[in-house]
């Protein structure tokens, strides 16, 4: 039987991408969104925070995480 709950990792991971969407991106997407921006400072804070590319293996200098976090 499969299991569909996240493991302690995997809630870690979804808290913070939760808190940094609230913080950073939310009182800002309007305005990326109206002017067509690309949102660079956000793309840094999110790879600062260990959020982007978690899949890439750690031998490659990732974190080694499954897809889900």
């Amino acid at each position: 039987m499969l299991d569909f709950q996240f493991n302690d990792e995997q809630r870690m991971v979804r808290d913070l991408a939760h808190q940094f969407a609230e913080k950073e991106i939310k009182p800002v997407a309007e305005h990326y969104d109206t002017s067509g921006e690309y949102p660079w400072p956000l793309i840094r804070q999110g790879l600062q925070l260990g959020l982007m590319n978690v899949n890439i293996p750690e031998q490659y200098g990732g974190p080694g995480l499954d897809v889900l976090g």
